[in-house]
C-alpha cells in the first residue's frame, strides 16, 4: 500500500539495492535511547520501496504495522493479511497518507491545470488506471466545485478527493 501510494503520487524513488533507510517516525514515538538513536534518512531515500526500509524489532512504523509488516522477532514462513479498523484510520488520518494525497493533487494540478473535470479524470487515471464513469465524474466535479472560503483552502478538495481514491477498494485490491 505504501509503495503504491508513493508511485501514484509520483514520489517513488526506484533506486534498488544498497543499505536500508530509516523512515521518519511519528512524533509520539521515541527516537533516543541510551543504546541507540534513530536518525531518519533523507526524504528522497525515504521514498524508496518498503522492502528497503530498516526495521528495528521494538520500533515498528505504525503505518507498516497496521498493514501486517512481518514481525522481525520471529521467522515468517507465510505472511498473514488482515483487514481491520486500524488500516482505515491510517489511510484517512496518518501524516503519510495525507502527504501522499497532497503530492498526488500537486501532480494532477501540474499535469492538467485548473479544470476540475480534468483533475477528477487525472486522479482516476493515475490512481486506478482508468477514467471515471460518468456518475463518478459528475460526483467528483460537484465535490471539487463546491464553494471555497479562502484561497488557502483552494486545493483542499482536490487533496481530499485523492485521499478518498486512495481509500477505495479498487486502489487497495487487485482484481
Amino acid at each position: 500500500m505504501r509503495d503504491a501510494m508513493l508511485h501514484v503520487s509520483g514520489e517513488l524513488n526506484e533506486v534498488g539495492g544498497g543499505p536500508g533507510y530509516r523512515a521518519q517516525l511519528p512524533v509520539e514515538m521515541g527516537t533516543k535511547f541510551p543504546f541507540f538513536t534513530w536518525i531518519p534518512a533523507e526524504a528522497s531515500d525515504q521514498a524508496r520501496r518498503s522492502v528497503y526500509m530498516f526495521h528495528r524489532r521494538n520500533m515498528v512504523l505504525p503505518f507498516m504495522e497496521s498493514f501486517d509488516v512481518a514481525d522481525a522477532s520471529e521467522s515468517c514462513g507465510r505472511r498473514t493479511s488482515s483487514v481491520n479498523a486500524t488500516q482505515v484510520f491510517m489511510m484517512f488520518n496518518s501524516d503519510f497518507a495525507s502527504e501522499r494525497a497532497a503530492s498526488l493533487a500537486r501532480r494532477v494540478k501540474q499535469a492538467v491545470g485548473q479544470s476540475r473535470e480534468a483533475q477528477a479524470d487525472a486522479v482516476f487515471r493515475y490512481a486506478l488506471g482508468r477514467p471515471p464513469s460518468s456518475a463518478e465524474s459528475e460526483q467528483c466535479a460537484s465535490f471539487l466545485n463546491e464553494e471555497i472560503e479562502s484561497d488557502e483552502e483552494r486545493d483542499l478538495p482536490l487533496k481530499e478527493l485523492c485521499l478518498v481514491v486512495f481509500n477505495s477498494n479498487e486502489f487497495s485490491y487487485l482484481e
